[in-house]
């Protein structure tokens, strides 16, 4: 926290935070957010689903009345109506055509199998299924290692992907999934947004989709590639 306090001592611009964070930083100075004059809350139906209904509460309490007020949401629930009613004035609501989920090219199919046999069901698949390269989406930092582990014992040239690795080993691991290095990578859906890998033919991922914009759902925005088959595996 501390380079965060020195940046907003020395006057940012722009704040870029988390609920919970952002916070944290009123309860040690609750003036911070004094003179701005700006608000936008991206993915605001997201951030309600997580509980953070009481840290936008605080927040938008420490901010100056004489604000603009932005929300994204991709859905419009009683609840983001509610923020609206009472911080929002004579706001404008902006809707934008869904774009297509997925594409025609990607074959789609799913299994149903118990949770403690989640990594003994992505082997099997990876025994009967031909690919070139795969990624497989978990929905936790700890599962892309578990899995990439599992992987690695069965002979299969793994390694994962998520948040906590740095970005030039990130980079490496898509180098090594293009030129064949790796085979497969094991991913968070975060951490797989933007990937341009063309030789990616397979994809699974080891739970539901919680909206229709995570893992598999979206699975032609992560990967450019031109034909793939998605498999989520649902626990």
């Amino acid at each position: 926290m501390g380079p965060q306090i020195k940046a907003l001592r020395q006057g940012a611009q722009i704040i870029v935070a988390t609920p919970g964070r952002l916070c944290d930083h009123l309860r040690r100075d609750e003036k911070v957010l004094a003179t701005v004059n700006h608000l936008v809350l991206d993915e605001a139906d997201e951030m309600l689903k997580l509980g953070f209904m009481d840290d936008l509460e605080v927040i938008f309490d420490a901010m100056p009345e004489t604000r603009q007020t932005v929300l994204f949401s991709a859905t419009l629930p009683p609840s983001i109506r509610a923020i609206a009613e009472r911080h929002l004035k004579e706001p404008k609501h902006v809707k934008i055509q869904s774009e297509t989920q997925t594409v025609a090219a990607i074959e789609q199919a799913y299994m149903l199998v118990h949770a403690d046999q989640k990594v003994a069901a992505v082997l099997r698949l990876l025994e009967v299924e031909e690919f070139d390269a795969l990624i497989a989406f978990v929905r936790t930092k700890q599962a892309t290692l578990d899995l990439a582990s599992a992987l690695e014992a069965k002979g299969y040239k793994a390694a994962a992907l998520n948040g906590d690795i740095a970005q030039n080993q990130r980079e490496r691991v898509i180098e090594s999934l293009k030129d064949g290095r790796l085979d497969i990578v094991v991913a968070t859906d975060v951490a797989a947004r933007g990937l341009d890998v063309p030789r990616i033919s397979f994809t699974c991922s080891t739970s539901t989709c919680r909206t229709t914009r995570s893992p598999t759902c979206t699975v032609s925005a992560v990967l450019a590639v031109p034909a793939v088959k998605a498999v989520p595996c649902c626990w």
